[in-house]
């Protein structure tokens, strides 16, 4: 066992067993840590200063003293393995900076620093493509994973938490990081669960798996204002909006449930110009505010469902060209569905029910066509239009009020 081993030191190229912390800088070595290390203090405990090489702890412990700027692992370096490893209080977990083709596999970490913007995360990866990280639980009192300007990597089976006082976001992308792809993750966070600021095609298929929050406000669940991304096969529970889309362009919502209870809480915002949404198989839940607002972008809602206790279940403001088809939408106290500015709206086999307002309300907006759907209300009309509503449509479609039975 060596405390550090240097190509330029030949008595200690004897073995690739570890028992310390250690520059790892032997191209083409596999390492195994052999013991636990315990309140490292030397700063970074395992650096990568060569190609091709594995770490395996062998499911050993590696823990520092909670230092600003250390890591457990560093690397920069082509290809690194980073497996089995248990990895706690240093300022970052493991910290990939221009390290393509890496892969982290079957690792606990966990970080408390919160001393410095670039600390307290447990996964960070910087300027490194393709990094494939697999069965790894990763916990950051700022973030849980991070991605800056990094592409093409695969995240699977992978629990991310940040649940701090400190906590910024369980899973970010940052300035150019596209194409990666997230599958099979469950995601606890005390702010944002997932957030997109920076990089376009990046996709989150949580398998079933949720990702929950703590009701705190200004949190949203699914966070993006880039391009093309996509959010299919979650439980999104506890944030302030389950799903915000601001400038999203051809964004997707799929086969996912939203349910907000905050008092300010959306299930789902769409706005500035989040054009071309895809909205599928889903269902949003608000308890105080709309469950699937519109605002001035055009989307395609398919078989879904907007519930609300006290607002209005499924708005368009200043919406034109969308489609609605074949979802419900459900409010207590307010409307249904309602429609306000805009034009050229199509709905089609859709169900409005509202016990005290209106099945479905239509206001300064025109061009509409409404067909083969129901509108129900227990105590008021079922279908309202205000005069400045023109030229819109209903056929085959049923209204049925209890107002005047």
């Amino acid at each position: 066992n060596h405390d550090a081993l240097n190509a330029s030191d030949n008595a200690s190229i004897l073995s690739s067993a570890l028992s310390s912390c250690a520059n790892l800088s032997i191209a083409g070595t596999s390492y195994t840590l052999s013991a636990d290390i315990s309140g490292w203090n030397g700063g970074t405990c395992f650096n990568v200063s060569a190609e091709n090489i594995t770490l395996d702890c062998q499911g050993h412990a590696a823990s520092g003293a909670n230092a600003t700027n250390t890591h457990g692992v560093y690397s920069d370096k082509f290809n690194t393995t980073v497996k089995n490893c248990r990895i706690t209080d240093f300022g970052n977990g493991i910290f990939f900076n221009y390290t393509s083709e890496g892969t982290i596999q079957n690792c606990t970490i966990s970080t408390i620093n919160t001393s410095a913007t670039w600390n307290g995360i447990g996964i960070a990866i910087e300027y490194s493509n393709r990094v494939a990280i697999t069965n790894v639980s990763t916990n950051g009192s700022r973030y849980g994973l991070g991605y800056d300007h990094s592409n093409n990597s695969v995240v699977s089976n992978t629990a991310i938490y940040s649940q701090t006082q400190n906590s910024v976001r369980a899973l970010s992308f940052k300035a150019g990081s596209n194409n990666n792809s997230i599958s099979n993750i469950s995601i606890l966070s005390r702010s944002h669960g997932v957030y997109i600021d920076g990089g376009e095609n990046n996709t989150i298929d949580c398998q079933g798996g949720m990702i929950n929050g703590s009701n705190q406000s200004a949190s949203y669940g699914m966070y993006s204002s880039e391009f093309n991304a996509t959010i299919r096969n979650c439980q999104i529970e506890n944030y302030e909006m389950g799903v915000f889309y601001n400038r999203a362009n051809r964004s997707s919502i799929l086969n996912t449930t939203i349910n907000t209870t905050h008092g300010q809480g959306y299930g789902i915002y769409i706005c500035n110009g989040s054009e071309f949404a895809r909205i599928e198989n889903t269902s949003a839940y608000a308890q105080n505010k709309t469950a699937i607002y519109l605002l001035s972008d055009s989307a395609d809602i398919i078989d879904s469902s907007g519930t609300t206790s006290a607002s209005i279940a499924i708005y368009l403001n200043r919406v034109n060209f969308t489609n609605i088809t074949n979802t419900n939408a459900s409010s207590y106290t307010s409307y249904a569905f309602y429609m306000v500015y805009g034009a050229n709206n199509t709905l089609s086999a859709v169900s409005g029910y509202s016990y005290s307002q209106t099945g479905i309300g239509i206001s300064a907006t025109s061009e509409n066509n409404i067909s083969n759907s129901n509108f129900t209300s227990y105590t008021n009309n079922a279908i309202y239009m205000q005069s400045s509503a023109t030229r819109n449509i209903f056929s085959n479609t049923t209204a049925t009020s209890t107002l005047n039975s």
